[in-house]
């Protein structure tokens, strides 16, 4: 049996109940299914994950957990924060958010706009050409990140002509301005 310690932030409480744990923090509340391979104890000051054996890839599950945890941690305390640049060189991006929509008009002078949609627990701003995503899930911000930047590929044309879109310059991090 292989196990690890995570030790719990202050301001930070954890619950594990029906194989679901939860992160409640000033941002906000993250939840999420455990694996079936782990073995979760919470303490008030710190959670035991424990892998059934050490075979590798339960004990990969384990580490990966840790990790989530911390990423969860840090979600629920200082948020996530990613930046993403609308570049173009030929037809000026319109770029909307409107409700659960992302719209992308006028991308290579096309008529109709191209949509992304927007996840739950994310914000996307619009400051001149930088688009800041921020959200408490780390997950969702690089999700969102890669749905917007997946709705502007260029599809028939020569790349290194056309390098219009909205592109990723900083991956999530940790971000105290949200």
């Amino acid at each position: 049996m292989k196990e690890t310690s995570i030790s719990i932030p202050d301001g930070i409480t954890v619950s594990y109940e029906n194989s679901v744990l939860t992160v409640r923090g000033p941002k906000g509340e993250l939840s999420r299914p455990v694996s079936k391979k782990l073995s979760v104890t919470v303490s008030p000051k710190t959670i035991v994950l424990a892998a059934d054996d050490r075979r590798r890839k339960n004990v990969a599950v384990l580490y990966t957990w840790r990790a989530h945890l911390k990423n969860m941690f840090i979600g629920v305390t200082a948020g996530w924060v990613a930046q993403m640049k609308i570049i173009y060189l030929h037809f000026p991006i319109k770029f909307s958010v409107e409700g659960k929509k992302i719209l992308i008009g006028n991308f290579l002078g096309e008529r109709a706009p191209r949509e992304a949609r927007l996840l739950d627990g994310v914000t996307v701003k619009l400051d001149k050409d930088t688009v800041t995503v921020t959200g408490i899930d780390k997950e969702n911000v690089g999700n969102q990140c890669g749905a917007i930047e997946s709705t502007t590929v260029i599809r028939n044309r020569d790349r290194r002509v056309f390098s219009d879109g909205i592109w990723l310059v900083q991956p999530p991090t940790a971000g105290k301005n949200n």
